[in-house]
C-alpha cells in the first residue's frame, strides 16, 4: 500500500516542487535595480512626476501563460504541418532551426547592409530567408511567411494576459493628462504588435507604440530611446521608462537621458522561469503537461465521452487540413452525411486558430454520395449478363429482402411518378404493391418478369437515376480533370471509393480515360478495409484509418462495430440521399429525405462543435506538442470504448444509431446480451452493428469484456 503512494508522490509532487525551487533560486540570483518595484500602484507617484511615461510590453504590461520557447514551437509545428515547398513538405524543423541560428545571422547581415543604421531583425526576413531555398516563387513564399506570422500572432493572442495592476496604473496616468507610450524590443512588426494590443483591449491606452522590428533599432542598444526622442520631439521633456529588463529597460534609457524604473515582480518571474524549465524538460514533462490539459479540458465525468470524441474529431480535422496542404491536392470533397461535420470543424479551426493555413488550403466542398448511389453507378442494362443477379445481390445487401417490385423501388428510392409512360391504372396498381409490408400484396420478381408493362418503366427509372448519379459525379469533375482530389469520410471500409473505382474501370473499358487522382481519407477503418484495398482503381487510393486502423489490436477491437461512434459523427440535418435534380441553372443538386425532427441529436451536434473548438483552444495553452496531446487523447478515447465506464454507457444509451444501407433507420446503440446465451447474442450484436463492449457492460457482463476484446481483435484481422 505504501509503495503506490510513494510512487505517486514522486511522480506528481517532487518534479513540480523541484521546478519551483529551481525557478525561485534563479530569480533570487538575478540582479535588480536598487529602486525596483513589484507593485505598480506603489510606483504611481514617481510616474506622475514625468510628462511622458513609456512602458515595456512583454513581462511588464502583459505576461504569457506559457514559455516563449513553446510559442515559437507552435509556429515551427505549424510550418511542419501546413506549409510545403516546391518539391513537397518542408524539411521538418526548418523554422525551429531558423529561430535558433538563422535569426542571429539575418540580424548580422541586416546590420552590415545598413551600415549600422539598423540593429534589429524583422521576423518576416528570418522566415523569408529560411523558406527561400525550398519555395522559389516570391509570391507563394510571401504568402507562406504571412501564414507563419499570422500563426505566431494568433498563438500570442491566446497565451497573453494583461497585468490588471499595470492596466489600472496606465489608466490613472492617462486620466492625469500624462502622455503614455509603448516601447518594445520585438521581432514582430509594429502592425502585428498593435493587433495584439487590439485583442487585449490595450491599444486605446497608448498614444504611440514603438516596436524595434519596425524602427530598426532596439532598447537594448539604447538607440530606440534616441529614436523616440527625435520622432516625438522630447528634448527637455521629463520622461520615464518602465520595464522588467535591467539592461534594456533601466540602464540603457538612463544612458540616453531618460529616467527609468525597474519592474521586478518575483512571483511573476518565478512563474515565467518555471515555465521555461518545464519547456526545457521536453518529453519528460509530457505526462504532467497532459494531466494539466485534461484538467483544462476535462474528459472524465458528465459528457466525458462526448468530449473525448470531440477531441478526436478536432485532431482528425487538423490532419485532413495538413494532408490537403502537404499533399498538394487541388480540392477537398467531404462526403455527406458522414464527412461534412469535419468540413465545419476545419473551417472553425481556420477561423479561430489556423488562419495562416488558409493561405495554402485547397478549395473545400461537399460531395453527396451514398451506398445506394454507389450501387446505382454500376446498374447494367437489362440485356447484359448478370442483370438479374446484380439486382438480387444488391437489394439483399442494401435492403435484406428478396427481389420484388416493392423491394426494388424502396431500395433505390424510386417513386411511382418516376416510372415513365405508366398509364394511370398501372400507377394505381404499383401504388398498391408499395403499400404495406405484406408479401401477399407484393409482385415478386418472377411475376415482374412476366409484366413488361411494369418491368420496362422500372428499368428505365433505374437507368435514369444511374445516369443522374453519373452526371452529378461528372459535374464535380471527378474523372476528366488532371487533378488530385482528397475525399474525406468518417469511414469505415471505403465502399464509396470502391463504387467510384468500378466506374473508373468501366469508363476505361469504354475508351474514356480517367485523369484525376482520388484519395479517400477515413477517420476510422474496420475489418473490411483491407479486403477492399485490392478493389481500387490504380488512380484511386484508399488510405488507412487515421485515428482508428487495422494494425493495432486495440483499434481492431474497438472497430468491431461503430455503433458507439456513428451518433456523434453523422449530420442528421438531412435524411437519406434520395436523388439528384437540376436546379434553376441546370446544375444537379442532391435531394435528401426530410431531416429528422430530433432535438436530442441536434443539441448533441451543437455540443460536439463547441467541445471541439474548446479542445483546440486548450491545445494552444498546453505545454506539449499538439501531435503528442492528440496521441494521448486518442489512447484515452479507445480505452473508454474498450472498457467503458458506467457513465459512458449511460451517456451513449440515450442516443440512437443510424442503420440501414439504403434508407436511414434509427436503432439503439446497445443490445441486450444474456448470460445464458452470450455467444448467440454477441454475434447478433456485431451483425446489427451495435456497440459490443457497451452492450456487455449494460448487460452486467463487464467481466467478459477483456475476453471479448481479444476475440474481436483476432476475428477482425
Amino acid at each position: 500500500m505504501l509503495f503506490p503512494i510513494l510512487k505517486t508522490a514522486v511522480k506528481k509532487g517532487i518534479p513540480g516542487r523541484w521546478i519551483d525551487a529551481e525557478a525561485r533560486q534563479t530569480v533570487r540570483a538575478r540582479p535588480r535595480d536598487d529602486a525596483a518595484f513589484s507593485d505598480p500602484h506603489a510606483a504611481l507617484d514617481q510616474m506622475l512626476a514625468h510628462e511622458l511615461v513609456s512602458f515595456d510590453l512583454f513581462d511588464t504590461v502583459v505576461r504569457r501563460r506559457m514559455a516563449l520557447d513553446l510559442v515559437h514551437a507552435r509556429t515551427a509545428d505549424f510550418a511542419d504541418q501546413f506549409l510545403r515547398g516546391d518539391d513537397g513538405p518542408l524539411p521538418r524543423g526548418l523554422i525551429a532551426r531558423a529561430r535558433h541560428r538563422l535569426q542571429a545571422e539575418v540580424k548580422a547581415r541586416t546590420i552590415a547592409n545598413s551600415g549600422g543604421a539598423r540593429n534589429e531583425v524583422d521576423l518576416t526576413d528570418v522566415f523569408d530567408t529560411a523558406l527561400a531555398p525550398f519555395l522559389s516563387n516570391p509570391v507563394a513564399r510571401a504568402r507562406a511567411v504571412k501564414g507563419l506570422i499570422a500563426q505566431e500572432v494568433g498563438t500570442e493572442k491566446a497565451v497573453l494576459s494583461v497585468d490588471p495592476a499595470m492596466r489600472d496604473v496606465i489608466g490613472q496616468l492617462r486620466r492625469a493628462g500624462r502622455k503614455v507610450i509603448l516601447i518594445s524590443d520585438m521581432y514582430l512588426q509594429g502592425e502585428h504588435v498593435e493587433e495584439l494590443l487590439d485583442a487585449l483591449g490595450l491599444r486605446p491606452l497608448f498614444d504611440h507604440a514603438f516596436v524595434s522590428a519596425s524602427t530598426g533599432v532596439t532598447k537594448a542598444s539604447g538607440a530606440m530611446f534616441a529614436h523616440v526622442d527625435s520622432v516625438l520631439g522630447l528634448a527637455g521633456v521629463a520622461r520615464l521608462h518602465v520595464g522588467d529588463n535591467l539592461h534594456g529597460d533601466v540602464w540603457q534609457p538612463r544612458q540616453m537621458g531618460w529616467d527609468a524604473l525597474h519592474y521586478h515582480n518575483p512571483a511573476q518571474e518565478e512563474r515565467r522561469e518555471a515555465a521555461q524549465i518545464r519547456a526545457g524538460l521536453g518529453t519528460a514533462h509530457h505526462p504532467q503537461a497532459f494531466r494539466a490539459l485534461t484538467q483544462a479540458y476535462p474528459v472524465r465525468g458528465a459528457q466525458g465521452f462526448e468530449r473525448l470524441t470531440a477531441a478526436a474529431f478536432s485532431a482528425f480535422a487538423r490532419q485532413v487540413l495538413s494532408r490537403a496542404v502537404q499533399g498538394s491536392y487541388d480540392r477537398v470533397l467531404f462526403l455527406t452525411r458522414d464527412g461534412t461535420r469535419f468540413r465545419r470543424a476545419i473551417e472553425t479551426q481556420l477561423q479561430d486558430q489556423l488562419a495562416g493555413a488558409a493561405t495554402s488550403c485547397p478549395p473545400m466542398a461537399d460531395m453527396a454520395f451514398s451506398r445506394r448511389a454507389g450501387v446505382l453507378l454500376g446498374y447494367p442494362e437489362m440485356d447484359q449478363p448478370g442483370w438479374r443477379q446484380f439486382l438480387a445481390d444488391n437489394v439483399w445487401w442494401l435492403h435484406h429482402t428478396p427481389l420484388s417490385i416493392r423491394t426494388i423501388m424502396r431500395c433505390f428510392s424510386i417513386a411511382v411518378e418516376e416510372l415513365p409512360g405508366l398509364a394511370p391504372a398501372l400507377g394505381t396498381e404499383v401504388e398498391g404493391y408499395l403499400a404495406g409490408d405484406d408479401p401477399a400484396t407484393d409482385l415478386g420478381f418472377d411475376g415482374l418478369l412476366a409484366r413488361p408493362d411494369l418491368l420496362e418503366p422500372l428499368h428505365a427509372a433505374l437507368a435514369a437515376k444511374r445516369d443522374r448519379v453519373l452526371a452529378y459525379l461528372e459535374s464535380l469533375g471527378l474523372f476528366d480533370r488532371d487533378e488530385r482530389i482528397l475525399l474525406v469520410d468518417i469511414g469505415y471500409s471505403g465502399t464509396a471509393l470502391i463504387a467510384i473505382s468500378e466506374h473508373m474501370f468501366a469508363r476505361e473499358r469504354m475508351g474514356q480515360p480517367v485523369r484525376a487522382r482520388l484519395d479517400l481519407m477515413l477517420l476510422a477503418a474496420n475489418r473490411y478495409h483491407r479486403a477492399n484495398l485490392g478493389r481500387m482503381h490504380p488512380r484511386a487510393t484508399l488510405l488507412p484509418g487515421v485515428l482508428i486502423g487495422t494494425e493495432n489490436w486495440r483499434h481492431r477491437a474497438a472497430a468491431t462495430n461503430f455503433g458507439w461512434l456513428e451518433p456523434f459523427a453523422v449530420d442528421r440535418s438531412r435524411g437519406s440521399l434520395r436523388d439528384y435534380r437540376a436546379d434553376a441553372t441546370g446544375r444537379l443538386q442532391p435531394v435528401f429525405a426530410p431531416a429528422e425532427d430530433d432535438a436530442t441529436h441536434g443539441a448533441l451536434a451543437t455540443r460536439m462543435e463547441g467541445f471541439a473548438a474548446e479542445y483546440a483552444r486548450a491545445l494552444l495553452l498546453a505545454e506539449l506538442p499538439a501531435e503528442e496531446a492528440d496521441r494521448r487523447m486518442l489512447e484515452l478515447w479507445i480505452s473508454e470504448v474498450l472498457h467503458p465506464s458506467r457513465a459512458t454507457v449511460e451517456e451513449i444509451r440515450m442516443l440512437c444509431h443510424h442503420g440501414g444501407l439504403a434508407e436511414v433507420t434509427s436503432q439503439p446503440v446497445l443490445a441486450r446480451i444474456r448470460l445464458w446465451a452470450p455467444v448467440q447474442d454477441i454475434l447478433r450484436c456485431i451483425a446489427d452493428d451495435r456497440w459490443l463492449q457497451g452492450s456487455l457492460r449494460h448487460s452486467g457482463l463487464q467481466f467478459m469484456i477483456p475476453f471479448a476484446n481479444r476475440i474481436a481483435a483476432a476475428e477482425s484481422r
